[in-house]
C-alpha cells in the first residue's frame, strides 16, 4: 500500500513540476496559442529576474489564462526555439488592456537574462515596447537557439480580467492578425455610429424616447468598447481618465441601465413594477454618472461603483429578464426581436461562465473575431428592429389620421344634413305657410270682388301658387323625404328628369342605370345624391355642356356613379382652392369610404365614384320595395 501510495505521489508531482515541452517555429510558423508550452507561478510579491532561477512553475493546461483580481504577481513561462536558419522576431500578444504590469523577461537557455520588456495600461501607448492598443512584446531569435519567455502580470483588486487570450505569432502574422482586428472593430465603431445617428434621427423625427434611449444605449455601449480596448489611449499620448478601468465600468453599468429603460421603453412594460424599476434605474444611473464625472475630475470611488452595482446590478439584470419574459407572456412581437438581437450576446456570455468548469475552453469566443461580429448583429438587429417599429408607429400614426379625417368629415356631413333638414323644415312650416295663407286670402278677394278686379288679381295669384310650387321643390331637394320609399335610383332619376326640364332647350340631361340594384344604407343614399347634385351643379355652372350623362351601375361588389359632360372642362385645382362644391364632393366621398376620380379636358369632364358594398355597412335585410 505504501509503494503505491508513492509511485502515485511520484507520478502526480512529475506532472506537477514537469517541465513545459519547448514550442518550434519552424519555416511555416504563423502563431500558437501556447497551448500545453506554459507553466505558470504566483506570489504575493514581484520576484525579480535573477529570482526566477529558483522558482519552480507549474503546468497550465489552458489554452486560454485565467486572472483573478486578487492584486497578487502572476508568472507565465514557456520556452521558443528557433528552428530556422535566419533569426527571426516573434511577437507575443496579450489580448487584454486592463494590466497594472504586463512584463516579458527572456532568458537564454543557460539562465541569463537577455531583456526586459515593461507594459501596462497606465503606459502611454508610445513608451510601450510595441505601438498596439492592447500589450504587444517583440522578441528577436537566433537561428537554432531556444529562449525562455517570461509573462509577469499584476491586475489591481478593483479591476475584473478573467480569462486572457495569449498568443505567440511571427512578426508578419501578427500585423496581419492585428490589421484584421482593427478592420473588424472599424466596422463594429462604425455600425454604432450609423445605428446611434438612427436612433437620433427618429427620436429627432418622432421625439418619441425609446429612440432616444436606443442612441444613449448605443452610446454608452460605444464608450465601454473604447475604453475596455483600449481605442482611448490611442487617441492621446497621455492616459487620461477616459483610460481608467473604473471609467469604463461605469460605461458598462451605464449602458446596462439605458439598455433597461429602452427594454421598458419598446416592451410597453405597464405592470407596477416597472414603474419602480424605473425608478430605481434612474437612481442608479445617478449614482454611476457621478462616479464616472469622479474619473474625468480625478477622484477615485471605486468602492463607491462596486458596492452599487453588486446585488442591484444584479437585480435589475434579473428583473429585465423578467420583463423579457412578460413580453412572451402577452404574446408581443417586441420580445421575440430582442431576444433574437441578445441571443449571440447570451450565449457568449454563458459560455464565459462555464468555461473551464463544465465546458471546455476554446480560444475563438475570446477573439474579436466573435466578439465583434456578436456586437455587430446585437446593435444591427436592434437597428431593424427600430425601423419596423417606426414603420409601425408611422402606419398607426397615418391610420389615426385617416380616422380623424374621417370623423371630421362625419361630423360636417351630418352638420351640413341637420342643416337642411332645419332649413326644408322652415321653408315649409313658416315660409309655406306664410304663402298659403297669403294664397288664401287672394282666393278669398277674387270671390267678393268685381270681374274686373278679379282679373287683376290673377297675375298675383299665379305667382304665389308658382312660388309654393317652387317652394315644395325646393325644400324637396334639400331633403327628399322619398329616399324612405322610392330608394337612390328613382329619387335621382326624378332630380335629373327636373333638371333636365328646367334646363330643356340648352342642355340634355340623361339618366342611365343599370344592374340589380343592391340595399345600402339610407346615409350612404343621401351621400350618394348629394354627390351627384353636386357634381350636376358644377357641370352647369363652370363647364357650359350641351350634353350631360348621370349614370348609376350596380356591379356585384360595387356600385358606380358618373357624371360626364361635353363641356370646355374646368380646373379641378381651382375649384377646389376657391369653391365649397368639390371639397363638400371629397368629404362625402371620404365619408362612405368611396373612391373619386376626375378627369377634366377641353373636350368634357368625367367624374367617377366606386363604393365597395363593404364600406357600406349594408342591412342584411333589403327593404321592401327593392328587388
Amino acid at each position: 500500500m505504501r509503494v503505491a501510495c508513492l509511485l502515485i505521489f511520484l507520478t502526480l508531482s512529475r506532472f506537477v513540476w514537469a517541465a513545459s515541452p519547448v514550442l518550434r517555429a519552424g519555416e511555416g510558423f504563423t502563431s500558437s496559442d501556447l497551448a500545453g508550452y506554459l507553466a505558470r507561478f504566483d506570489t504575493n510579491r514581484a520576484v525579480s529576474g535573477a529570482g526566477l532561477a529558483g522558482v519552480r512553475f507549474r503546468p497550465v493546461p489552458e489554452t486560454v489564462v485565467s486572472y483573478v483580481a486578487d492584486g497578487q504577481h502572476h508568472y507565465l513561462r514557456f520556452p521558443v526555439t528557433n528552428a530556422t536558419p535566419n533569426a527571426q522576431s516573434y511577437v507575443l500578444h496579450l489580448q487584454q488592456h486592463f494590466f497594472d504590469i504586463a512584463e516579458v523577461l527572456t532568458f537564454s537557455a543557460a539562465g541569463t537574462l537577455l531583456r526586459t520588456q515593461r507594459s501596462g495600461w497606465q503606459i502611454p501607448i508610445t513608451q510601450r515596447p510595441l505601438p498596439d492598443r492592447l500589450h504587444a512584446f517583440r522578441m528577436n531569435i537566433p537561428a537554432g537557439q531556444t529562449i525562455w519567455v517570461v509573462l509577469h502580470t499584476k491586475v489591481a483588486q478593483e479591476q475584473g480580467i478573467g480569462k486572457v487570450l495569449l498568443r505567440f505569432h511571427s512578426e508578419a502574422a501578427f500585423i496581419q492578425t492585428n490589421n484584421n482586428e482593427l478592420f473588424l472593430q472599424g466596422g463594429l465603431f462604425g455600425c454604432l455610429i450609423l445605428v446611434c445617428l438612427l436612433g437620433v434621427f427618429l427620436f429627432a423625427y418622432t421625439t418619441q424616447g425609446v429612440y432616444g434611449l436606443y442612441s444613449v444605449y448605443i452610446l454608452t455601449l460605444g464608450i465601454y468598447i473604447l475604453n475596455v480596448y483600449g481605442q482611448f489611449g490611442m487617441l492621446t499620448s497621455h492616459p487620461g481618465p477616459l483610460v481608467e478601468p473604473g471609467f469604463g465600468y461605469c460605461m458598462l453599468l451605464l449602458q446596462l441601465a439605458f439598455q433597461g429603460f429602452f427594454y421598458l421603453s419598446y416592451l410597453r412594460v405597464d405592470l407596477l413594477g416597472a414603474v419602480w424599476l424605473h425608478r430605481w434605474g434612474v437612481l442608479w444611473c445617478g449614482v454611476i454618472t457621478l462616479a464616472a464625472m469622479s474619473y474625468v475630475f480625478g477622484i477615485s470611488m471605486h468602492r463607491l461603483i462596486h458596492g452599487t452595482s453588486g446585488v442591484g446590478g444584479i437585480l435589475y439584470a434579473a428583473t429585465m429578464l423578467a420583463c423579457l419574459g412578460w413580453g412572451f407572456y402577452r404574446k408581443r412581437s417586441e420580445a421575440v426581436w430582442l431576444s433574437v438581437s441578445l441571443a449571440p450576446m447570451l450565449a457568449v456570455l454563458l459560455y464565459y461562465v462555464l468555461a473551464g468548469r463544465w465546458l471546455p475552453v476554446y480560444q475563438g469566443p475570446y477573439t474579436s473575431l466573435v466578439i465583434v461580429p456578436v456586437l455587430m448583429f446585437e446593435t444591427v438587429v436592434l437597428a431593424v428592429m427600430l425601423a419596423f417599429r417606426f414603420n409601425a408607429d408611422r402606419r398607426r400614426a397615418l391610420l389615426l389620421v385617416g380616422q380623424v379625417e374621417r370623423e371630421s368629415s362625419r361630423q360636417v356631413v351630418v352638420a351640413q344634413e341637420e342643416e337642411r333638414q332645419r332649413l326644408a323644415r322652415d321653408l315649409h312650416d313658416d315660409l309655406g305657410a306664410t304663402l298659403g295663407l297669403l294664397r288664401h286670402e287672394l282666393a278669398g278677394l277674387q270671390t267678393n270682388t268685381k270681374p274686373l278686379q278679379t282679373d287683376q288679381l290673377n297675375p298675383s295669384m299665379y305667382l304665389i301658387t308658382k312660388s309654393i310650387s317652387d317652394l315644395r321643390l325646393i325644400a324637396h331637394h334639400l331633403m327628399p323625404d322619398q329616399f324612405t320609399r322610392l330608394g337612390l335610383q328613382k329619387v335621382l332619376a326624378e332630380a335629373v328628369h327636373w333638371l333636365a326640364e328646367i334646363h330643356a332647350g340648352t342642355v340634355t340631361i340623361e339618366f342611365v342605370t343599370y344592374g340589380t340594384r343592391h340595399p345600402l344604407l339610407l346615409d350612404v343614399e343621401i351621400n350618394l345624391y348629394r354627390i351627384a347634385r353636386e357634381l350636376l351643379n358644377n357641370a352647369l355652372k363652370h363647364a357650359h355642356p350641351q350634353t350631360i350623362v348621370v349614370q348609376l351601375i350596380y356591379h356585384p361588389d360595387s356600385v358606380y356613379l358618373s357624371v360626364e359632360d361635353d363641356g370646355g372642362g374646368y380646373v379641378v385645382t381651382t375649384l377646389t382652392d376657391t369653391g365649397m362644391g368639390l371639397k363638400n364632393i371629397r368629404r362625402r366621398a371620404d365619408y362612405i369610404g368611396a373612391q373619386l376620380l376626375t378627369e377634366s379636358s377641353p373636350l368634357g369632364t368625367l367624374t367617377t365614384l366606386t363604393l365597395p358594398y363593404e364600406h357600406t355597412l349594408t342591412p342584411t335585410t333589403p327593404r321592401a320595395d327593392r328587388r
